[in-house]
């Protein structure tokens, strides 16, 4: 089996870079194609309000664990000294950590009382959920990239593939016993916990004391991370996960459901392949400006295009086709979440050309322009639902206004992207 392991490795096409996203991509795109393949037994199992809660906790961790770490997991692939690379990679854990236990206290206190303010009361009983898994993402997240910086890309793929088993099956055994809502929030800690202590076995003495002078002298050399990429990542992330948040609070936990459905079946595999992607362009085109950045506009135009081509336009066509569907594959009460899918294809197309080589910002250190398309998106998909909300607009008609919002906003992060290579 190693054998033809190893010669299909060799056999695989478009050199390094091509093998290495493959590799990522196809860990991830497995672990997630369990999960769309359950879902039409989790939909009966499960009702949109209970998916509702899903959403909104989910939403909520991938906003929080953006700056749990101050984004010092970023910077882990730049150093060329190991030493300093683990020194990073501690300090992000550390501050994870912290971060958690911080937010733990929080939520005990005030738990009720803030979520209840934002309007998501049925997340109460679970806010407990909430710091586990902020912690479980960022440590996660950290881990991953010491191990794209080690060329660990079969490792991480595993992980990503047994992330899906544990989700998919811990969901569906508590679903078949009727435990609800929690059902889903414990399938979702589950998977991610999976695949943590593998990677944190690849980092040698990771859990030695480091040396303090050391990790504050990594901090403050790569201090641009928390100044620019924190706010940077926060704002990013409220607004992608604004929608979600939106649907919630505005329509309720049906209408969440059916919006995290679109997310699980189209959105989750053309963001979790983009992430792939992401973290291999990293690790390339920081190679690139070291050496050779002369290249570097060609070759960020180069997989522009190669992503457009190879899932753009078939994005598009899935959604439109697959959308239909819905009712006769999840059941009929999740046919609107099908009309959702259609409407939002557009938007996924552009998300998976662009989105990914947004590291390029990262590498030639230009997050201040990030955080302006940051703040531009948030801005621009944040007036559009309000006036939406405002002039009493439906869940699909909100939803065909996040769609156009969205895609104009990618397209937008296209041209800054170039721009800066270009100017760098």
């Amino acid at each position: 089996m190693k054998r033809l392991a190893s010669r299909l490795w060799r056999r695989l096409p478009g050199g390094a870079f091509a093998r290495n996203v493959l590799v990522i991509a196809g860990g991830s795109t497995l672990g997630q194609l369990l999960a769309v393949a359950a879902s039409p037994l989790l939909t009966r199992l499960y009702a949109p309000e209970q998916f509702g809660v899903l959403g909104v906790y989910m939403a909520s961790i991938a906003l929080l664990s953006g700056v749990a770490t101050l984004r010092y997991e970023l910077a882990i692939p730049l150093p060329k000294d190991d030493a300093i690379a683990k020194r990073l990679l501690q300090l992000a854990l550390g501050l994870s950590l912290g971060f958690a236990l911080t937010l733990a206290l929080v939520l005990l206190w005030f738990g009720s009382t803030l979520l209840g303010w934002l309007g998501w009361d049925e997340l109460v009983p679970y806010s407990a959920f909430l710091p586990l898994g902020t912690f479980l993402i960022a440590s996660y997240q950290s881990l991953t990239y010491w191990a794209v910086r080690s060329g660990q890309y079969r490792t991480i793929a595993t992980t990503k593939l047994w992330q899906g088993v544990g989700n998919v099956t811990t969901q569906i055994a508590l679903g078949l016993v009727g435990a609800g809502a929690l059902g889903l929030l414990a399938g979702d800690a589950v998977g991610r916990s999976a695949g943590i202590t593998r990677l944190a076995r690849g980092v040698p003495g990771l859990f030695r004391l480091p040396d303090v002078r050391a990790l504050l002298d990594a901090a403050r050399r790569y201090r641009k991370f928390p100044i620019w990429s924190t706010g940077s990542t926060f704002i990013n992330r409220f607004g992608l996960q604004l929608p979600q948040l939106f649907m919630a609070t505005a329509f309720g936990p049906r209408e969440a459901g059916w919006y995290l459905l679109t997310q699980r079946v189209l959105g989750t595999p053309t963001s979790l392949v983009g992430q792939a992607v992401a973290q291999v362009f990293l690790n390339r085109i920081a190679e690139i400006r070291r050496e050779q950045p002369q290249r570097a506009p060609a070759f960020y135009l180069g997989i522009v295009g190669r992503m457009a081509l190879v899932g753009g336009l078939p994005i598009l066509v899935l959604g439109v086709a697959l959308g239909g569907a819905f009712g006769w594959l999840f059941g009929e009460e999740w046919s609107t979440a099908g009309r959702m899918v259609q409407i939002l294809a557009p938007m996924f197309a552009a998300q998976w050309t662009f989105s990914p080589t947004s590291q390029i910002l990262v590498v030639f250190e230009r997050q201040e322009l990030q955080l302006v398309w940051d703040v531009l998106r948030l801005v621009l998909l944040g007036s559009a639902l309000a006036y939406t909300h405002w002039v009493g607009v439906g869940a699909l008609g909100a939803t065909a206004v996040i769609s156009a919002a969205m895609t104009f906003a990618y397209l937008v992060l296209g041209v800054m992207n170039y721009r800066a290579v270009r100017q760098s």
